[in-house]
């Protein structure tokens, strides 16, 4: 089943904002992650939000291309495995 989120929306307060790389970089610090997470077949519990590249993984690579889009950069992708619903 598909999970409700926006790739890149890591508050999950509705839009992609440098908002979502602060709430991004607590997590990888350690913070509680923000919802949504999702179990991924074949990867788990997945901060689902945060993957950005789509490489099935949440990490600081992650913040990198975030970042990138923010500026102008390649759009935003999210793991094949775990599609969001309705995007």
């Amino acid at each position: 089943l598909p999970c409700r989120y926006r790739p890149g929306d890591a508050n999950n307060d509705g839009i992609t904002n440098g908002l979502d790389v602060v709430y991004f970089v607590g997590y990888l610090k350690g913070q509680m992650p923000p919802e949504p997470v999702c179990d991924c077949a074949g990867h788990g519990v997945l901060f689902v939000a945060a993957d950005v590249n789509g490489d099935c993984a949440a990490n600081g690579i992650d913040v990198i291309y975030l970042v990138n889009y923010l500026k102008g950069g390649p759009a935003l992708s999210y793991c094949a495995d775990c599609p969001p619903e309705n995007w």
